[in-house]
């Protein structure tokens, strides 16, 4: 054992970084599946708001982005919500069906989200 310590070393170190480097894998691996989960939900309460206005032509046919960041991420710290919104936000927007538009709603100037694509069933 005294005959090579670099060896044990390398050895510990190694599988030190193998650890590491799994961790910082299965992380961002479920990164990914929980932005993806959030992406589908936010698609599904569009086309219900879709739905909704079609039925009634005084519930607006859009949803605020804020309003759809505070209550799909309602479980997460302020700082997950930065991290992860910012990729939902992306994924959504490579949604030809989603149309991202800055409107007056309220008496506010706010960004919008609204659902264009075919009637499907939910």
């Amino acid at each position: 054992m005294q005959e090579r310590p670099f060896e044990i070393i390398s050895g510990i170190f190694l599988a030190f970084l193998t650890t590491i480097l799994i961790f910082q894998y299965n992380s961002k691996r479920m990164q990914r599946k929980s932005i993806r989960n959030y992406y589908l939900l936010i698609c599904k309460i569009l086309k219900e708001q879709s739905a909704q206005h079609r039925c009634d032509p005084a519930v607006p046919s859009f949803i605020s982005t804020n309003q759809l960041r505070d209550a799909v991420l309602i479980k997460c710290s302020s700082r997950e919500k930065i991290l992860l919104w910012s990729k939902i936000m992306a994924e959504v927007s490579k949604n030809s069906n989603i149309v991202e538009s800055i409107t007056i709603f309220r008496g506010e100037q706010t960004r919008v989200w609204e659902w264009i694509g075919a009637d499907v069933s939910l």
